[in-house]
C-alpha cells in the first residue's frame, strides 16, 4: 500500500508509457494540462485531452502514456487512498473498465489545477498538519470532479464559489453568515436564499459541517487537545463543540480519536 497521499507534476517527452497489468494499490487521479496523453483499459483506450480528469481504481488493468507524435504531455498526477467519507465523490461517470472521467474547462480547470499543485506543494514538506492541509486540498478537487460530473455544462453562481473558498480558508475564525455575505458583498438574507439554492444548505450548516470534518481529521492525525481542536476549527466552547461533533457523527471527539467505536457502523 502506498502512502495516504503522493502527488506530482509532469511535462513528459515522446516514448513516455507507464502499464499496470494488475493496476495500481492506490487510485490514480490524472489531469492533462497540454498535449494528448492515451490511456488503456481492459476493453478499449482514450485520448485524453487538456481539461481531462482521469480517475484510476485500484487493482484494475490500465495504461498511459504520451500520445504518439506528441512533443509533450503535461499532466498532474495524485496517487491516493481515499478517506471513507470520500468514497461517494469517488463515483464519476465511467469511461471504461476501472476507469472513470470528467472534463474542467475555464475556471473550474484552473481551480483544480492550482489545488493539485497546492497539494503537491504542501505534501513534499513532511509534516502532520501539511499532510492534513493537503489531504483537504485534494478533497476539494474530488468534489468539484464530482459535481462537474453530476451536473455537465452546469456552472455555480461566482459569488457562492467565492463565499465557499473564503469560508474554508477561514474555519478558525469567529465566522458566521453575516461574514460570509459581506465576504462577497450581498446582505445576509439574499445570500442565505442563494446559497441554499445552490448548495442545497444553509450557510450556517455548512460552516458547521466543514468544522466537523476538519476536527475529524485533526483527531485522527494530531496531538492536539480536544479544546485546541475546537478553537482551530472555530468553535469558541469546547464543551459546545463535543456536543456538536457527538450529535453529528455519534461519538464523542475522545471516543473518535480513541477508536472505542466500530468505524464500519460510523456512518462514513
Amino acid at each position: 500500500m502506498v502512502a495516504t497521499l503522493s502527488v506530482g507534476h509532469y511535462r513528459e517527452r515522446a516514448g513516455y508509457k507507464v502499464e499496470r497489468i494488475h493496476g495500481s494499490s492506490s487510485w490514480l487521479l490524472i489531469l492533462t494540462l497540454e498535449g494528448q496523453g492515451c490511456f488503456g483499459f481492459r476493453g478499449g483506450q482514450y485520448l485524453a485531452q487538456p481539461g481531462d480528469l482521469c480517475l484510476l481504481q485500484p487493482s484494475s488493468f490500465h495504461s498511459y502514456g504520451i500520445l504518439e507524435g506528441e512533443e509533450v504531455w503535461e499532466l498532474r498526477w495524485a496517487h491516493f487512498q481515499p478517506r471513507p467519507h470520500w468514497l461517494p465523490l469517488l463515483d464519476l461517470p465511467t469511461l471504461g473498465a476501472g476507469i472513470s472521467l470528467v472534463h474542467l474547462a475555464d475556471e473550474e480547470l484552473g481551480r483544480v489545477a492550482s489545488c493539485l499543485e497546492e497539494a503537491n506543494r504542501l505534501a513534499w514538506r513532511q509534516d502532520q498538519t501539511d499532510e492534513l492541509l493537503a489531504m483537504v486540498t485534494l478533497e476539494e478537487v474530488l468534489i468539484r470532479a464530482h459535481r462537474a460530473g453530476s451536473r455537465p455544462g452546469v456552472k455555480r453562481d461566482p459569488r457562492i464559489e467565492m463565499a465557499v473558498e473564503y469560508a474554508t480558508k477561514h474555519l478558525s475564525e469567529p465566522l458566521g453568515l453575516n461574514e460570509m455575505a459581506a465576504a462577497v458583498n450581498l446582505s445576509p438574507s439574499r445570500f442565505s436564499h442563494i446559497f441554499q439554492l445552490e448548495m442545497g444548505i444553509s450557510p450556517c450548516a455548512f460552516l458547521e459541517r466543514q468544522r466537523l470534518a476538519l476536527a475529524r481529521q485533526l483527531l485522527e492525525i494530531s496531538n492536539l487537545s480536544i479544546q485546541e481542536i475546537a478553537a482551530q476549527v472555530g468553535f469558541e466552547n469546547p464543551f459546545y463543540f463535543s456536543n456538536r461533533f457527538k450529535r453529528s457523527f455519534r461519538m464523542s471527539p475522545t471516543e473518535y480519536r480513541t477508536g472505542t467505536f466500530d468505524r464500519s457502523t460510523s456512518g462514513d
